[in-house]
């Protein structure tokens, strides 16, 4: 390897480079998303799927049991652990 430092002038070109290549990507960039803008606008308003209306009469409610019902079946057992597991509080509301 050598201990030599590019000098300022060849820096400067370099920079000149890189600057170019980001503006010409830029651009390139820019315009595949206005091709890609006035493509889904094309399809979306000048000939793309045609909209569907929804059949209302076709929907029927799902088969079950209700909420009351469920209700009354389902029950949680609970057991006081907070003594067991170290807990000492008491609860003040307000």
């Amino acid at each position: 390897m050598s201990d030599e430092r590019p000098s300022p002038r060849r820096k400067a070109g370099r920079d000149d480079v890189i600057g170019r290549a980001f503006w010409r990507s830029l651009v390139v960039f820019v315009l595949i998303g206005i091709v890609v803008a006035i493509g889904i606008t094309s399809y979306r308003y000048l000939g793309g799927e045609p909209e569907r209306e929804a059949d209302e009469s076709a929907v029927e409610l799902p088969s079950g049991p209700s909420a009351v019902d469920r209700s009354v079946e389902v029950s949680m057992p609970f057991a006081e652990v907070s003594k067991a597991w170290g807990i000492d509080f008491v609860h003040e509301s307000g």
